[in-house]
């Protein structure tokens, strides 16, 4: 049985052979699917579901994952005929002429979004074969673009000129000072793609300048924002003292933590995650939730949180009888385990990743154990389970 593939952004099969696709099977839930005059009759061989858009090319199509920028001598340099196809963004400087967009000889396929000066924002679809985004236009400066996580402090805005247009792939996080005056005339525009994260006293500046493609998180008053997975014991504990907890990852309370510390510790929680404690402070712990639908996952003896492990017999014969097994990720178990073994070691199952078992019975047994069900049990021994893979920027076959 040939390879399934699942979620591909770019299906590239300009240099495409019989060769390169006899072992696969399906591809499913493909955006863009490119290929050459020659290689055509190789789309008919494979089985594609969902293909949002086709493009017949050249060879010398070139491949751009991120930024493009297209100034002056870009255009120049542009001799011969020529396919760009780019994942991200594509920006004009201010030095393009119309005369130059007219005579340019190559053609762009954007899957993102293009920014130039107003005065060139019709002459620009002279180079675009297709976009998927939109053409937006900038004033002064070019674009600021951030591809990873960054928090906006206001040292970053006192290095930005005035009237800045912001572009951040990822996530955005406001620093808790931040100077909202300064934002406002360091910042034009901010476009997000991806996450941001505020205080409630930022959210009316944010709103007018922000425009976002994802989710906005707004942090409560007075609540302290902590980042990543947070474990505590009956030590760490100690460094909160009537704290609101702000937090978007789990929070796993050790089983020494006693009523008072927890009292002590939080006057409020709001988590957008989920929370792991022992069955003698749940009822705390929900008192002190600032949302309803945070799940509290509470436990009576043990409790193990996986995020990626790899499981043989002797990891699930070192479990405490009765143990909740919590994966946050990634569990695979590498081999056939006895079923009397796993029904007294693991007594609970919170499921928010992927559980891969190496036979059906394995995980018959786990389904039975099941308390939270947000991911996905997978057979191994299922062929086609172990021919998979899937969301991949780009597939070149």
């Amino acid at each position: 049985m040939g390879m399934t593939i699942g979620n591909v952004g770019l299906l590239n099969m300009v240099n495409a052979t019989e060769e390169s696709i006899r072992d696969i099977e399906k591809i499913e839930n493909v955006g863009l699917v490119i290929y050459a005059k020659e290689t055509a009759p190789l789309l008919s061989k494979l089985t594609i579901n969902n293909i949002g858009q086709t493009l017949e090319t050249s060879y010398q199509a070139r491949i751009v994952n991120g930024r493009l920028l297209i100034d002056s001598a870009f255009l120049e340099a542009m001799l011969e005929p020529c396919t760009f196809l780019v994942n991200g963004l594509v920006i004009v400087a201010k030095d393009v002429t119309v005369e130059q967009l007219k005579q340019a000889v190559c053609q762009i396929v954007v899957h993102g979004s293009v920014y130039a000066p107003p005065a060139l924002k019709g002459a620009v679809n002279l180079l675009l074969k297709t976009v998927s985004g939109s053409v937006e236009t900038y004033t002064d400066h070019l674009p600021q673009i951030e591809t990873t996580s960054i928090q906006l402090t206001n040292s970053y805005l006192e290095a930005l000129p005035p009237g800045q247009l912001l572009i951040v792939n990822g996530k955005l996080e406001l620093a808790p000072d931040l100077d909202m005056a300064l934002f406002s005339d360091r910042i034009a525009r901010l476009t997000i793609n991806g996450k941001a994260l505020l205080y409630a006293t930022q959210e009316q500046g944010f709103y007018e300048k922000a425009s976002i493609v994802g989710k906005v998180a707004i942090v409560p008053s007075g609540f302290q924002v902590t980042t990543g997975t947070l474990r505590l014991d009956e030590h760490s504990i100690k460094r909160f003292r009537g704290s609101s907890l702000y937090t978007t990852k789990p929070l796993l309370l050790q089983k020494g933590i006693s009523r008072e510390q927890l009292q002590a510790a939080f006057t409020a929680i709001h988590s957008t995650s989920y929370i792991v404690c022992h069955e003698e402070i749940e009822d705390l712990v929900y008192e002190r939730l600032d949302r309803f639908e945070t799940d509290v996952l509470s436990y009576s003896g043990a409790f193990r949180f996986i995020e990626k492990e790899n499981w043989q017999q002797e990891d699930v014969e070192w479990l405490e009888a009765n143990t909740t097994i919590v994966v946050d990720d990634t569990l695979t178990i590498t081999e056939k385990i006895a079923e009397n073994v796993l029904n007294e070691k693991i007594g609970t199952l919170d499921l928010f990743g992927s559980v891969y078992t190496a036979d059906a019975a394995q995980k018959a047994l786990l389904q039975s154990k099941l308390r939270t069900p947000e991911g996905i049990l997978v057979d191994q021994s299922n062929q086609s389970a172990k021919n998979r893979m899937g969301n991949i920027g780009e597939l070149t076959l």
